[in-house]
């Protein structure tokens, strides 16, 4: 059942049968590498004609859950919220371009199909940025916007930034409105299993692209916002360091899973975690993505470990952590002794909804998530090892799992070095 209104659902038709336009991480370093105005405004261009489509997208998905689970009450609002973000991010006014504008090229007015053309241009034109679309005159121009005019050459324009600071500010407004859509959603889906008591093919296929769409929505809205809001940093880009420090994020993220073992268990101290990695192994990363991702399998390594030994257990083998830096990919490798699982288990350990957490645990835990919001959510819910490997996968890497069942477990991470993987968007 719909929730929007009939020219706003019209919108949502139009625009959900334009394909959304993946970035690589490497396009998004280049893109956002020179902050200065004129660099952001076109930035800023492209967003305002790829987030609709985006939300769009996930707006029918939504649309097209079966009526028990469409219909539910924080679904409802999610799709609502969808709504309501897309016609903001379309209702926001254009500016009147530099006044030298006619002294370069201009291209004919785009057709209809202007996103397909733009999604194919995208694809085979590497050098992207030097063409962006004004979508509010229906042209697109090829300007240098590297530099500001001088001379004969124009000047920022004050309304160019301050379309740059609304704009930011619309969308902080927007990821602030969406920050407990993944829990909102995980909710109604737990709700929808106990009346089910099944989470077929379908719901599956829909998590894993709805996630992954949130997961590129809130990377490129978190990318821009920093761009305009934040001075140029050392080493980074926005939100992405250009410069990660592997071993630092893994020993963050195992002081946080080791906190939410000790609290979970009651323990004086966690089972142990040993780090062979490289001090000096740095890559290009969002380092958040990888924290969650490493944190999420510490965590699920000391839970199995304390489960397994008990939590009498006067010591407990060490959680071992080892890291591989190869041609193409970096390797993490998290092996414990556990316990494992069985193969009957490994059909449906990237299912959403599967657990092997205690109810009592998950509810504490997602009260923490909901006060910490450095730690991902949805822990215990059964959503954390997909959406583990989302993140992993968001830059072209992968996550998996092989178990020794009566043993233990190892985990492996790759990340993919050469930073050109589009975002797998559907």
């Amino acid at each position: 059942m719909s929730v929007v209104g009939k020219s706003l659902q019209e919108k949502v038709n139009l625009l959900a049968q334009y394909p959304q336009t993946g970035l690589s991480l490497k396009q998004l370093v280049y893109f956002g590498q020179d902050q200065k105005p004129g660099r952001l405004f076109r930035s800023g261009l492209f967003l305002r004609d790829e987030l609709p489509i985006r939300l769009a997208h996930r707006i029918q998905d939504l649309q097209k859950l079966p009526p028990l689970l469409g219909e539910m009450k924080r679904i409802s609002a999610v799709r609502a919220a969808y709504a309501r973000s897309m016609e903001e991010i379309i209702d926001l006014k254009g500016i009147e371009l530099p006044k030298c504008l006619p002294k370069h090229k201009r291209y004919p007015k785009a057709p209809k199909w202007r996103a397909s053309f733009f999604h194919n241009f995208v694809q085979h034109n590497p050098s992207l940025l030097d063409t962006h679309l004004d979508s509010s005159r229906g042209r697109y121009f090829n300007i240098d916007f590297s530099k500001p005019c001088t001379g004969e050459e124009y000047e920022w324009p004050e309304s160019l930034h301050k379309f740059n600071i609304d704009f930011s500010r619309l969308l902080d407004t927007i990821r602030t409105r969406h920050d407990n859509v993944a829990s909102e959603l995980a909710l109604d889906i737990q709700e929808y299993r106990r009346k089910t008591k099944k989470i077929d093919h379908s719901i599956q296929v829909f998590l894993d692209r709805f996630y992954m769409s949130r997961i590129g929505i809130r990377m490129l809205i978190g990318q821009y916002i920093s761009l305009v809001s934040e001075p140029p940093r050392e080493n980074r880009v926005g939100i992405i360091s250009t410069r990660a420090n592997i071993l630092r994020i893994i020993e963050d993220a195992t002081e946080s899973a080791k906190f939410i073992c000790r609290l979970s268990y009651c323990l004086f101290e966690a089972p142990p975690v040993e780090i062979n990695c490289d001090p000096s192994l740095h890559m290009m990363y969002t380092e958040s993505h990888l924290n969650h991702a490493v944190f999420e399998l510490l965590k699920n390594s000391l839970r199995a470990t304390v489960e397994y030994y008990g939590v009498d257990a006067d010591s407990y083998p060490p959680v071992k952590v080892l890291v591989v830096k190869g041609e193409e990919d970096i390797t993490i490798r998290i092996s414990d002794r556990g316990g494992g699982f069985s193969r009957k288990e490994s059909s449906v350990v990237w299912s959403y909804m599967y657990t092997t957490a205690h109810e009592t645990l998950s509810d504490d835990y997602t009260d923490t998530m909901t006060a910490a919001s450095s730690l991902p959510p949805m822990a215990g819910f059964g959503f954390g090892l997909p959406i583990a490997r989302l993140y992993t996968r968001y830059f072209g890497g992968d996550l998996k799992l092989v178990s020794m069942e009566g043993y233990g477990t190892d985990a492996y991470i790759q990340l993919n070095r050469l930073c050109e993987s589009a975002e797998p968007l559907q």
